[in-house]
């Protein structure tokens, strides 16, 4: 038995080293008659012991399977268990603390290839290309928004998404905020409360006070009183709603005597006059198209006066409406919150018969009043 029995060669290659033979008790063999008795014990073919003085193997070529290495230091020739095979990758060192393994390094084959182009300028060309797509959304969807207002198919419901409106200060600027409202109103199906009634007053159609206090009294049972006047309701979005509305669709502005536009709080005092007009022609006179025909014109006068049995042969009939008002309060978001039309007019008669009395250009006058109020949007 040699020195490398006890003394075993340093491994290789950070190979680790092979375990120490363990000590033999009293009643063993010594070392090389143990391995010999259990080299022949393990003979299953039944033939003898090798001889322990065997000629050397021959040396390997290149190519060869490789000669398993001897089981015990200095002698033997089964092979070497897997756990005690040659260990060929590098190992990072231990790491100081007790029992703590750092991570492997990771493999520089396995990371992908740094790419030619600096990391700062890929950068700035992704905020570029960020910056122009934003861009370009934004303009489409301003285009978008703006098409589908102009054609209706996107009306502003409710004052949060309101558009707030500056104070209107010139003639132009105070009927076109008025119209806008009245749009709005038709656009968003407002509803509200409408109240109607008409005044009889300068009754002097004859020139004799009794019979025109006759005639007077019985003009008011074609018209209505504000005491007998009853309030209509209008539902939000009804049809009766949007056709007892008023419209303006007065474009000339010189028909205008005066405008006015006082802010108070978050609202607007709106107060249009506008020019008398002369025997107005129902929908072609301008105050039909500033009040929509709400109140009564030469027409709708001369069947009243033919129900009067005691006014015969009446001719040259016609209606000039001085001074008629439109007054409404308006949100500053273009809602209407008041709205009161008032058209005084006065009726001549260019010639009338009573009874046995003729009598030629006389007049009266009367007052129509339309209240709309309590809107909802």
């Amino acid at each position: 038995m040699d020195e490398n029995t006890f003394f075993p060669p340093v491994p290789e290659d950070n190979e680790l080293p092979a375990p120490a033979p363990a000590p033999r008790e009293d009643n063993d063999l010594p070392g090389e008659a143990y391995i010999d008795n259990a080299a022949a014990l393990f003979n299953f073919t039944g033939e003898p012991a090798p001889a322990r003085d065997r000629p050397a193997p021959a040396t390997r070529l290149a190519g060869d399977t490789p000669a398993a290495p001897p089981a015990f230091p200095g002698d033997g020739s089964a092979p070497t268990p897997p756990w005690l095979a040659p260990q060929t990758e590098e190992r990072p060192a231990v790491s100081a603390a007790a029992g703590v393994v750092p991570a492997p390094a990771p493999d520089a084959a396995l990371m992908p290839e740094e790419p030619q182009e600096p990391r700062a300028d890929r950068q700035k060309l992704y905020k570029k290309l960020a910056l122009i797509l934003a861009a370009a959304a934004v303009a489409l969807a301003g285009v978008l928004t703006l098409l589908l207002f102009r054609f209706g198919l996107l009306p502003v419901r409710g004052n949060t998404a309101s558009v707030v409106y500056e104070q209107p200060r010139t003639t132009a600027e105070i009927a076109g905020f008025y119209k806008t409202a009245v749009e709005i109103a038709e656009k968003e199906g407002a509803g509200y409360r409408k109240k109607a009634w008409q005044t009889i007053s300068d009754m002097n159609l004859t020139g004799i006070a009794f019979v025109d206090g006759v005639l007077s009294g019985v003009f008011e049972e074609y018209f209505t009183p504000e005491s007998a006047a009853k309030t209509e309701k209008y539902e939000k979005g009804s049809a009766e709603a949007k056709q007892n509305l008023p419209a303006f669709t007065l474009k000339d502005t010189s028909y205008l005597k005066s405008a006015e536009c006082v802010r108070v709080g978050n609202s607007y005092q709106i107060t249009l006059v506008f020019q008398h007009e002369d025997t107005p022609r129902g929908s072609d006179s301008f105050l039909a198209k500033a009040t929509d025909t709400v109140f009564l014109w030469d027409k709708q006068i001369e069947p009243i006066l033919a129900e009067i049995s005691q006014l015969k042969d009446y001719e040259n009939v016609h209606v000039d409406y001085v001074d008629v008002t439109v007054a409404a309060e308006i949100s500053d978001t273009g809602r209407f919150i008041s709205m009161t039309h008032t058209a005084p007019a006065e009726v001549n008669v260019g010639s009338a018969r009573i009874s046995i009395f003729t009598f030629s250009d006389k007049t009266f006058r009367f007052e129509s009043v339309a209240e709309y109020r309590d809107f909802v949007y």
